[in-house]
């Protein structure tokens, strides 16, 4: 029964938390710093080539509360820093973004090269459009740092969350076309040549238990066989701005088979179907994605497949008149078709407890600026519904100057007992971050 939780909590995540992962990112993010890529040391060489340096230098401390001595708690110690390169002309333009962290090198040491290249492509202009092709992260959705119409790229929670989205999401290798429509239209045709799915941790306080299962077997999907294709068009007609999207891919969780000694991981092809949207209203801005994914198992008697399923984000923001609190809400979620009669052992619901067909979050952050704006309180939480668990992040962070700026943030996580989920799993890992940051 253990075993068969274990391998629950994998298989029966909602899609909406383990693809959006970090629900108030772009909320609360500082714009030049995220965009990786400022002006603030521009040279020119003399061949008219134009190169951008820009970066953080930062030193984090996490404070952990599960030991039942406090002299026991874990503290972690990491300095990091963030270097970006931007060489341009007229024409073109190469990028390259690292991320140097030698605590993570340590602990992790066989993922340095994913962990240090946050991304590395070109870019080349044309007439009708531009041309993308290297490491990349691509943001797709009108939703607000949280996506359920995101497919390209995925996301790292060996940490946990993080209010820097930016850091949670991993670069892709993929091509991409962007082609000018009109004056408001963009029309994105992209092909990856291999999958990535989530990365959870294998180990350590961030596990959510697959290390437990014995004698697990994980695909190499780094072959042209989990190639993938997607196309995305988006406009602005009569202030709506609107969008549809296919994908042709895999499912982000994968399932799980055996053959009663051996457990097998597999990844289920699967096409996207998406439509998206967003207006504004007075003080209110209003977006909604709404997508369907269809498998191979349409008539949901597969017990090895996943089932069809839709999902869904509406979500609206606000800024209260003559005040700088702002406020975010959002709905996540999905649903599963063909649930009536799922068999123990189904992917769908691998436990045989009845797994709810729909799955909910509710998002809520607010953020309010005092002191000329040099000072920020922040607070963030997630609501798993059909889980019966959340977490709440406050955060508070001070401006010293446009360089050098201080935070304090935590993490209080609590997961209902007895329910298979991601937060259940990381339901002692309460935290407090200090941390203190250069931007140049």
């Amino acid at each position: 029964m253990k075993l068969l939780s274990l391998i629950g909590i994998i298989l029966i995540l909602p899609l909406s938390i383990i693809s959006a992962e970090d629900p108030f990112g772009d909320i609360f993010s500082d714009t030049e710093q995220d965009a990786g890529i400022s002006d603030s040391s521009p040279e020119t060489s003399s061949d008219g080539i134009k190169i951008d340096f820009s970066g953080v230098i930062s030193t984090e401390i996490f404070y952990f509360f599960d030991a039942a001595q406090v002299q026991d708690n874990e503290v972690i110690f990491r300095p990091e820093a963030d270097l970006n390169i931007k060489a341009s002309n007229s024409f073109m333009e190469g990028i390259v973004s690292l991320n140097l962290s030698p605590q993570k090198w340590i602990t992790r040491p066989e993922t340095i090269r994913t962990d240090t290249f946050n991304e590395l492509y070109l870019r080349s202009f044309f007439s009708i459009g531009y041309l993308e092709a290297g490491l990349m992260k691509v943001e797709w959705g009108s939703a607000d740092g949280i996506h359920v119409l995101d497919p390209l790229s995925y996301w790292d929670l060996t940490d946990g969350f993080s209010f820097d989205v930016i850091s949670l999401k991993k670069a892709g290798e993929m091509v991409k076309m962007n082609f000018h429509v009109k004056e408001t239209g963009l029309l994105e045709l992209v092909y990856k040549p291999f999958f990535s799915s989530h990365i959870m941790a294998q180990e350590g306080r961030w596990s959510i238990g697959t290390e437990n299962i014995p004698n697990l077997h994980v695909p190499d999907t780094t072959t042209l066989e989990y190639s993938q294709a997607a196309m995305r068009f988006t406009s602005t007609i009569n202030g709506f701005d609107l969008g549809a999207q296919y994908y042709y891919g895999y499912l982000p969780e994968p399932g799980i088979t055996t053959d009663g000694t051996d457990f097998y991981l597999a990844y289920d092809r699967a096409h996207l179907f998406g439509l998206e949207g967003g207006t504004s209203l007075g003080i209110f801005t209003f977006w909604l994605e709404a997508g369907y994914w269809l498998t191979g198992d349409i008539q949901g008697d597969d017990p090895t497949v996943h089932n069809n399923r839709i999902v869904y984000l509406p979500g609206f923001d606000f800024t209260i008149p003559r005040t700088k609190l702002y406020f975010n809400i959002q709905l996540m979620g999905d649903y599963t078709l063909k649930t009536e009669n799922l068999s123990i052992g189904d992917v769908d619901d691998p436990t045989g407890n009845g797994t709810p067909a729909h799955n909910n979050i509710l998002l809520v952050a607010g953020d309010y600026s005092f002191n000329r704006d040099k000072t920020k309180i922040r607070l963030g939480g997630m609501w798993s519904i059909e889980e019966n668990s959340y977490i709440i992040m406050p955060e508070f962070l001070w401006y010293f100057n446009d360089y050098l700026d201080f935070s304090i943030s935590g993490q209080i996580i609590d997961g209902q007992g007895g329910k298979n989920g991601m937060l259940q799993s990381w339901k002692n890992n309460d935290n407090l971050k200090v941390k203190l940051s250069y931007t140049f």
